[in-house]
């Protein structure tokens, strides 16, 4: 029997549904993201994975159901409050400022925007407190794009915009951090210098959840995995719990 986490987690998701005209995409999945671990979301082309994470993230409303985030319902709580509150996330396509500087870029996501809002953070940005530098710096260390600190964001590669959108987010030091197939179109030293952020976020207070067709990096960086398929949960448990579940080898391994 597969493992499920405690009912009490940093984000809890109770029962939730989603239905896009005739397609129930989501049909009464419920998840428990226990503190400081990273979790993974797996599925197969159309299990419902994206609707999960956008459900979680706040860009679509669920039919029914319930997600409570630090022991406060936040179903219908809009995107923006969901950043204020410590919620932080990226996407499938790289949503970076291309005439701004890689640095400009994190330091946008490290400003705390709860206090000094986006506009004023981006008209401010040449000036920013000793704490908030260092805390740029940090981040680009982490993902290894250090050196293109000076770099206009467009002249970087696709592997590179992505990195620093998982940066941008990273600076935010969220208590959750959502990533959206964070490893699509990255080289193998990029994956490791994103798994080697993401332990480091982790171990420094963060919960993270994963969405990602990349399976090696899923089962070695992940430590616990919920697998979707047809928009229903089919299992949940460790990675090596995962690679051993016939219901999972059937609908997502192809065994």
């Amino acid at each position: 029997m597969l493992a499920v986490p405690s009912q009490m987690g940093v984000l809890n998701v109770q029962s939730l549904s989603k239905s896009f005209g005739g397609l129930r995409a989501v049909s009464d999945v419920s998840l428990v993201l226990e503190d400081r671990r990273i979790h993974g979301l797996i599925g197969p082309n159309g299990a419902g994975k994206s609707t999960m994470f956008g459900l979680i993230a706040g860009d679509l409303r669920p039919d029914s159901g319930a997600v409570t985030f630090g022991g406060r319902d936040i179903t219908t709580m809009p995107v923006h409050e969901r950043a204020r509150i410590g919620m932080a996330r990226t996407f499938q396509i790289a949503n970076v400022f291309e005439s701004m500087t890689v640095w400009d870029n994190v330091l946008i996501g490290a400003e705390r925007h709860d206090n000094l809002g986006i506009a004023r953070s981006i008209l401010w940005h040449s000036s920013p407190a000793p704490s908030v530098a260092a805390r740029v710096r940090e981040t680009l260390d982490l993902v290894g794009i250090a050196e293109l600190a000076d770099v206009p964001a467009s002249f970087m590669t696709f592997g590179q915009q992505r990195l620093l959108a998982a940066a941008r987010a990273m600076a935010a030091k969220p208590k959750l951090l959502l990533l959206d197939e964070p490893a699509a179109g990255l080289s193998g030293p990029e994956i490791e210098a994103l798994t080697s952020a993401i332990r480091h976020l982790r171990s420094n207070g963060t919960t993270v959840i994963v969405v990602e067709h990349n399976m090696k990096l899923v089962m070695g960086l992940c430590e616990h995995i919920a697998v979707m398929n047809l928009g229903k949960k089919i299992a949940e448990g460790s990675p090596s719990e995962i690679k051993n579940s016939r219901a999972v080898s059937e609908a997502y391994l192809g065994r």
